[in-house]
């Protein structure tokens, strides 16, 4: 009776576990046909999608005069029904769409409204991971460009460069427009050393089109941001640098006088007087009316115990002898050529020839050039005629 007993209940067992194996394998049938239908389900309705779009596209073609069919309404219909789509293509032309909508409205010049759908285009863009629609980010960054949101048009203008690197025909204004924006950006921006890194990347910007494409807006911007940019690097000291942006400046306007100025200004603080000197006189000979390049000039001579260069003299005391504001500036400098050659100084109707006018000078180089005599007479009587135009001054 026992073993009986046994043997039932090993086979009511086994009979419990075939029924829990047999729950199990039904289970994961019903698991994998559940999965195969729903993804024939989806399938199914993708296909049935399509061909509704292809029906709206038809239309599309055949209503484009329609005014109770417009464009716009098109557009939003095929957001409305396929935006929650799975289906990459069905997405693709939904993409499509908010980039559609987003022209009509930039081409009325509503840039907000064109704005909104702009950016959903390119939401759908970066899931689909498809760069489509080189378009749309050009289009984006110069809207905020416009809105002098310059930042955000930087942010879209290269992605366009990373993303649609062999579309060169949009490449003559990106590049322009990437550039600008660097350029005011900068200009807006009051930190020295970020200005300067801005201002690079605007040249880089720019230079980029410059080979490519021969346009006088794009050379003025280059050229613009070469001169911005030297006087970044002036403030910062930043000499050599400063001076390559005027190289760079001059090949595009050799007739630009104030770079030769600024040039000469910048070998002076570098103490390469050579060069100062032949900087000044090629500003001179672009523009003989300028009286600050002459007393620059005659500085640096003076700081080289040169004598003036007498044609150049000349031609200044002809301009400006009856122009007190500047002539105070070369008789100073005469002051001080006739006591470093020991001659009488004539300070004191110098004092009340210029009584009342404004001695605007830096004494820097002169400080420099006095420190550089033998302690004696003469390098005494340079001091004494330095602590008086320091004073009038």
């Amino acid at each position: 009776e026992r073993s009986i007993i046994v043997d039932k209940r090993k086979k009511r067992k086994r009979t419990i576990l075939l029924g829990f194996i047999f729950v199990f394998l039904f289970g994961v049938i019903w698991v994998i046909l559940s999965l195969n239908y729903e993804a024939y389900r989806e399938k199914t309705k993708a296909e049935k999608l399509n061909r509704k779009l292809v029906n709206v596209a038809e239309k599309l073609v055949n209503n484009s005069e329609d005014k109770k069919f417009g464009k716009v309404e098109i557009y939003k219909f095929i957001i409305d029904e396929f935006k929650i789509s799975k289906d990459k293509k069905v997405l693709g032309l939904v993409q499509l769409a908010y980039a559609r909508i987003g022209n009509e409205f930039y081409n009325k010049n509503k840039d907000i409204e064109a704005l909104n759908f702009y950016l959903k285009s390119i939401e759908l863009d970066s899931k689909l991971e498809s760069h489509t629609y080189s378009d749309i980010y050009y289009s984006v960054g110069n809207i905020y460009f416009n809105n002098m949101e310059y930042k955000k048009a930087i942010i879209f203008f290269e992605k366009l460069i990373k993303f649609f690197p062999n579309e060169h025909e949009l490449y003559t204004s990106l590049y322009n427009k990437l550039g600008m924006s660097y350029l005011l950006l900068g200009v807006k921006n009051y930190n020295l050393s970020i200005s300067a890194d801005i201002f690079e990347k605007a040249i880089a910007s720019f230079e980029q089109v410059i080979p490519e494409w021969d346009n006088s807006y794009d050379i003025n911007n280059l050229y613009n941001a070469y001169l911005i940019q030297s006087e970044i690097y002036s403030c910062q000291k930043l000499y050599n640098k400063e001076i390559e942006m005027y190289k760079k400046a001059i090949v595009i306007n050799p007739k630009n006088y104030g770079i030769y100025y600024n040039m000469g200004n910048s070998y002076t603080h570098k103490k390469e007087y050579d060069k100062a000197i032949e900087a000044y006189q090629k500003a001179i000979e672009i523009n003989p009316k300028y009286d600050g390049t002459y007393v620059n000039l005659f500085e640096v001579q003076l700081t080289k115990n040169q004598p003036f260069d007498q044609l150049l003299e000349a031609k200044y005391k002809k301009l400006f002898q009856n122009q007190k504001e500047t002539f105070i500036h070369y008789e100073m400098l005469k002051i001080f050529q006739d006591i470093a050659n020991g001659k009488d100084s004539k300070i004191e109707s110098w004092k009340q020839k210029y009584h009342g006018i404004k001695l605007d000078w830096n004494f820097d180089i002169l400080h420099e050039w006095i420190d550089g005599f033998k302690e004696g007479e003469i390098k005494a009587r340079l001091v004494e005629a330095l602590g008086v135009f320091e004073n009038h001054r």
